[in-house]
């Protein structure tokens, strides 16, 4: 059972006091922690391993090591840490988030009910912009940007690659064997319909929910960094094809 968290409403009061645009950017971490939710009902609490060195946050990205290890006690662990920060303002009020959704995610809870248990921290003032944020986020997360072709033409060559070999690059994906799952979510961010498609389709279902984890967590990556993961992949892929060679 997750505890509830009971804090000094005047304690509260002095910390989480921030402006409407810092409620704004503390709608962020609503969104990483219902991707999270999604993963965790899909995959398991220690399917979060994959991604606590790849968020931003050093608060979430701490938060989510502990809870692979101590989920017994998570919240009470994760409690101590906002107190013991002396955190103000938009940090308070986003570690705060942190600290009650990610406990209660881990117990199995729903997508609706952690959306629902979050908005109290944000004020009744604020309830409109928070309401509005989030059917905007599930909007974005039904209809995905459309793409005929990739950034890097080449990264289209994929739609003709031999199953047997595309299945190796598949699992090499899995792996982490010279690329991973986090550079082909990257890639596919500016990759066109049909090859996102063939990739999504190849993976099996632990693979499909970290690959799409690793999307939401990336919203708005650089051309710059898409390209560049783009071109490990093919040159991962390419490392593949000449060893496949040799043992022919």
């Amino acid at each position: 059972m997750v505890m509830q968290i009971t804090l000094d409403a005047g304690y509260l009061s002095s910390r989480l006091l921030c402006s409407q645009e810092a409620k704004l950017e503390c709608m962020e971490t609503v969104k990483q922690l219902w991707t999270l939710n999604q993963l965790v009902r899909k995959e398991g609490v220690m399917a979060m391993s994959e991604f606590a060195d790849v968020v931003d946050d050093s608060f979430l990205s701490a938060a989510m090591h502990t809870a692979t290890a101590h989920t017994e006690h998570l919240e009470s662990i994760l409690y101590a840490s906002l107190i013991s920060g002396d955190y103000y303002g938009k940090d308070f009020l986003k570690n705060l988030l942190i600290v009650c959704g990610l406990p209660a995610l881990c117990e199995g809870i729903s997508s609706k009910e952690l959306i629902a248990r979050l908005q109290g921290w944000f004020g009744m003032d604020f309830l409109p912009f928070y309401h509005s944020e989030i059917e905007q986020f599930y909007i974005r997360m039904a209809k995905p940007q459309k793409r005929e072709q990739s950034l890097i033409l080449e990264f289209d060559a994929f739609l003709t690659l031999p199953q047997a070999i595309f299945d190796v690059v598949c699992n090499a994906l899995v792996l982490g064997e010279g690329m991973d799952l986090h550079d082909l979510a990257l890639a596919l961010k500016g990759g066109g319909d049909a090859v996102c498609q063939r990739f999504y389709k190849n993976l099996t279902g632990y693979g499909q929910a970290v690959l799409q984890a690793h999307g939401q967590f990336m919203e708005y990556p650089r051309k710059i960094d898409i390209e560049t993961a783009q071109r490990k992949i093919i040159s991962g892929t390419q490392h593949i094809c000449q060893e496949v060679e040799r043992n022919e």
